[in-house]
């Protein structure tokens, strides 16, 4: 496993992601937007994850 893929700040982001989706609490949101801001790689391992959450979106939608 490449040292990206092991990196904290991308573990953290995927935590971050999972408490999203969950239902977080405003106290959540708080602390992740502190999270965020707290260093570059934060936003940048934030974004990945996104990312790939949305190229799973064409599995999830409904069949035509």
């Amino acid at each position: 496993m490449s040292a990206a893929l092991a990196s904290p700040a991308l573990q953290q982001a995927a935590e971050w992601f999972a408490l999203r989706e969950q239902g977080w609490s405003d106290g959540d949101q708080q602390r992740w937007r502190a999270w965020l801001h707290a260093n570059a790689g934060h936003a940048d391992a934030w974004q990945r994850v996104e990312s790939v959450w949305q190229s799973f979106a064409p599995l999830s939608a409904p069949a035509a």
